[in-house]
């Protein structure tokens, strides 16, 4: 694994891991076998990463990481090159793909007021994407980490702004309605529910989509993470004990996965 890794991303087929770490000089790009653990190739680029998203075809997208104004790398990873970079974007940003990965979103950091912004992948890289930003900007809370609902409907910030998504340019990125700020959210449409980890390290249990509050519990631990398997019930969470951090102070960069078995809780959250 990439020491020092600044992000990572699994592409949406769950076939491809890329790992981007800043270095001195520039940056490293490693694609992962998630399967075997196995690095299938390692290769340097010429920026500082701070975020990635890739596709199921083989790009990768990489957001810079220093100045105030960057741009974003397109990588072809089975060349081991950056083919084009597309600029206007604000520095730090944050990046995730829509479902039908035909956009890519992108979330200004430390900008006041913050936007969410589209670039509309061209057919070919060497065109110049159409980019738009959300109309919410100056009227909600925008900006920061955030995630897209796995049915492509929503993108949820962690600061609780819920904006709906649209392949119609004109009714993307619209307002929908605010939730109370998360560390983790997982959504699984199927089952109708999103489970987000609050910042006192309670568990909230929404119904989807219509995000009605159903019921909240404490977790042992604080999430950073959260990943939900609906047919199993089972909620995965990347975690880090307070506790822990006292206990083993040189280990405040490693964190634990809990499961949590999550059946009888949400069937008693449905009544």
């Amino acid at each position: 694994m990439a020491d020092g890794a600044e992000a990572v991303c699994l592409t949406p087929d769950g076939k491809t891991l890329v790992v981007v770490a800043a270095e001195k000089d520039g940056g490293k790009v490693q694609v992962i076998d998630p399967l075997k653990m196995k690095i299938t190739r390692s290769f340097a680029v010429g920026i500082a990463p701070y975020d990635v998203a890739a596709t199921d075809s083989g790009l990768a997208f990489l957001s810079g990481g220093k100045g105030d104004w960057t741009d974003v790398a397109v990588v072809r990873l089975e060349r081991q090159a950056v083919i084009a970079r597309w600029g206007g974007v604000w520095t730090r940003s944050f990046l995730q793909l829509s479902a039908d990965q035909k956009r890519l979103y992108f979330s200004t950091q430390g900008v006041s007021p913050g936007q969410i912004e589209a670039f509309v992948l061209p057919k070919s890289t060497d065109d110049k994407p159409a980019q738009y930003g959300s109309p919410a900007r100056g009227q909600h809370a925008l900006g920061g980490e955030f995630t897209v609902t796995s049915d492509g409907k929503y993108l949820l910030c962690k600061n609780g702004t819920v904006l709906r998504l649209s392949a119609d340019k004109d009714s993307d990125l619209k307002y929908h309605l605010s939730l109370k700020p998360f560390l983790a959210a997982a959504v699984d449409a199927a089952a109708g529910v999103m489970l987000a980890v609050a910042p006192d390290g309670s568990l909230r249990v929404y119904s989807y989509p219509d995000f009605k509050l159903r019921a909240t519990y404490r977790l042992a631990a604080a999430a950073y993470q959260a990943a939900f398997d609906g047919k199993q019930m089972r909620l995965y969470a990347a975690v880090l004990d307070p506790k822990g951090l006292t206990e083993r102070p040189r280990a405040r960069g490693v964190g634990d996965i809990h499961v949590y078995e999550l059946k009888d809780l949400l069937v008693s959250a449905k009544k």
